[in-house]
């Protein structure tokens, strides 16, 4: 009996030093709160130093082996709060290229507001660490409490975003983003979008799908009233404008809701022609009532 629990532990003691020699250890921090510390060393109260002179206390990182080399990752938010850059260091925001990062030289700070003091307060004056890349997978967009007031906003010592207008919910670094607008250097916040509902988005794809469905029958029918010399009267040219009317508005609108990605030309371009072609059916439903109208009167004669 004790010849077996000896046995068990070492076998436990030698499972442990095999994980403690492949690095893999409990990760105190979410991934998306850790940075990498190349060229890490384990001082002797273990405690992690970095190539820039970050201490990382026991507990607050842990290592991973990577083609067989030992690369720490630490948690600087676990001691300090933390902000999110929306683009790497030496760039900024530009409003005027779609959103993208592009080489900016100007310096990036920002102000705070503190709820409990009603004070403002400098990012320069304050201890914190600054990640960079934004985690938003489903897309972002900025907050311009400028044009709107719904998009007033409150950055808070303690690294979280209070919108009070978004049923007053603190965001943290995973659901916002913060970087300098190129065009008028100004810092402002960029909220990630949510997750898709599935339900939502099926609904989404069913309305295109069934306009283009419609769209062999509204051509057939176009064409049976042009073949047709005694359906061309002034009843069937009407409604010949109104099918051609609804082909070519459907056949858009499905582009548009299926497809995906675009160039920034095609999107001015639908942007600017997409108001006319709901104009153009709202029409078109006038033109249809105008001749139902028609062929009552006439019947009544």
């Amino acid at each position: 009996m004790a010849g077996g629990v000896f046995l068990l532990g070492c076998v436990l003691a030698l499972g442990g030093r095999i994980l403690a020699s492949q690095g893999i250890n409990e990760k105190p921090c979410d991934e998306l709160f850790s940075v990498a510390v190349p060229d890490g060393q384990v001082l002797a109260d273990n405690s992690l130093l970095g190539t820039n002179g970050i201490i990382y206390p026991p507990g607050h990182y842990w290592s991973v082996v990577v083609n067989g080399t030992k690369e720490f990752i630490g948690c600087p938010c676990l001691a300090n709060p933390c902000f999110r850059k929306c683009c790497g260091a030496g760039m900024a925001l530009s409003e005027t290229e779609g959103g993208t990062c592009i080489s900016s030289e100007e310096p990036f700070h920002f102000v705070l507001y503190d709820l409990a003091t009603s004070k403002i307060l400098n990012s320069d004056d304050l201890n914190f660490t600054l990640l960079y890349g934004h985690t938003c997978k489903y897309g972002k967009y900025l907050l311009e409490p400028e044009k709107s007031a719904s998009d007033q906003y409150f950055l808070l010592p303690d690294g979280t975003l209070y919108v009070p207008a978004q049923q007053n919910i603190t965001m943290n670094p995973t659901q916002f983003c913060l970087d300098m607008l190129v065009n008028n250097s100004q810092v402002v916040p960029a909220i990630c979008f949510p997750p898709d509902d599935p339900g939502d988005q099926q609904q989404f794809i069913l309305y295109p799908v069934g306009m283009l469905i419609s769209e062999p029958f509204l051509l057939a029918t176009f064409l049976v009233y042009a073949l047709i010399v005694e359906l061309r009267n002034l009843h069937g040219l009407c409604l010949m404008s109104y099918l051609c009317g609804l082909f070519i508005a459907y056949f858009f609108l499905a582009i548009v809701q299926l497809s995906d990605e675009y160039s920034s030309g095609f999107c001015t371009t639908m942007d600017a022609r997409l108001p006319h072609l709901c104009d153009a059916r709202l029409g078109l439903f006038y033109l249809l009532s105008s001749r139902v109208g028609d062929k009552h009167v006439l019947s009544q004669s």
